[in-house]
């Protein structure tokens, strides 16, 4: 009897369980847009829709989104957590027709992809993709001619990986973010200022991206504990990584080369700088200047520059260990010891006009 009831309890949870996650994904819906959808489009205004704006207003959290290929000259607010995901990077095209924000992220959890997001305003902070909230996924996407390609705004647990960020002022920047956003394997190129920026903020990775023919490659201002590793940076114009009062950055395992200065660190103290190949910049390898202190530089390789490493007369107790210095004009100026080897120059020439004086002086009471 006991075994009977047991076998029948099972069954009706078993039951219940089943129904429940049918009902549950039947609670998931598809919803697509099309350009050339209209009227006579079957599930018109209920799940085929012509705008992206009005299928993200008919959408529920957890829903997809799926944009077939055209040009959609609107302004996108995605303030649900869904999927929207467009059929083809290079041909399902968002357009901000030159103002405001091309796409806007407000909603935490959502994931966007496949598209090409482009032209927005020229305001310094108009984006093509503005991140606002977490835990979002930005990838595949290609964002071109924007003030800021994508950007992400005090949020925290977003990836932004494997997109195409190309032609506009910034490309990739973090303001005030200071909790695991990470930046990886983008491609970002062609930007009037930065390749990828970050401002204010900590605790953030920027890894394995290829940074190639912006102004500055990668640049940090008031920060901390970021780390920017196994990225390639090539052709940047004036620094490949440029740090402006940060402190212990991690800079390991990055390749970097034709730029003016390859690592510039500016009143920017206790940073690792680590297993770097630094090659081929016009005037140094790593600078360090302005007060710039307490920074660990070992085993890196510096070769074909100037000036392998530059530390001004300000910036003391830098640590320089194992590094391999090959084909620079100069291997090393620190004129943090400057002062000491006048010292020691004047008093090695003290001594010698001293003795010479003894000597003299004996001679002439000899004489006497």
């Amino acid at each position: 009897m006991k075994k009977i009831m047991l076998i029948t309890i099972l069954a009706i949870f078993t039951l219940a369980f089943f129904s429940f996650v049918e009902s549950s994904s039947a609670d998931i819906v598809t919803i697509f847009v099309d350009d050339d959808h209209d009227e006579t489009t079957q599930g018109w205004n209920v799940d085929h829709f012509s705008s992206i704006s009005d299928a993200i207003n008919a959408s529920e959290s957890g829903d997809s989104v799926f944009i077939y290929n055209g040009i959609y000259c609107e302004h996108i607010i995605l303030d649900k957590s869904i999927i929207i995901v467009g059929e083809e990077r290079n041909n399902t095209i968002i357009d901000g027709e030159g103002f405001g924000n091309t796409v806007s992220v407000v909603a935490d959890n959502v994931s966007i992809s496949e598209f090409m997001i482009r032209n927005s305003g020229v305001e310094s902070n108009n984006s093509g993709l503005m991140v606002l909230s977490d835990d979002n996924i930005i990838y595949d996407n290609i964002i071109v001619n924007n003030s800021v390609g994508i950007i992400l705004q005090r949020c925290k647990n977003n990836i932004v990986k494997d997109n195409f960020v190309e032609s506009n002022v910034f490309g990739i920047g973090l303001h005030h973010c200071n909790e695991e956003n990470s930046i990886f394997k983008n491609y970002v190129y062609d930007s009037n200022v930065s390749g990828i920026y970050l401002a204010y903020c900590a605790n953030n990775t920027v890894n394995n991206n290829t940074i190639r023919n912006n102004s500055y490659g990668i640049a940090l201002s008031f920060g901390e504990d970021n780390t920017v590793s196994d990225n390639l940076l090539s052709s940047n114009k004036n620094d490949g990584l440029n740090l402006y009062f940060c402190n212990e950055t991690v800079f390991v395992r990055n390749k970097i080369s034709g730029s003016e200065c390859a690592v510039a660190c500016t009143e920017s103290n206790n940073n690792l700088m680590n297993e770097n190949y630094i090659y081929n910049n016009s005037l140094y390898g790593i600078k360090l200047v302005l007060g710039s202190c307490n920074n660990e530089v070992y085993d890196n390789i510096l070769t074909g520059c100037d000036t392998g490493v530059y530390i001004s007369m300000d910036s003391f107790d830098n640590h320089l260990h194992g590094n391999l210095f090959s084909s620079n004009n100069q291997k090393l100026v620190d004129e943090t010891i400057v002062v000491d080897d006048y010292s020691s120059g004047f008093e090695l020439i003290v001594i010698i006009i001293t003795a010479f004086s003894i000597l003299i002086l004996k001679k002439i009471r000899f004489k006497k």
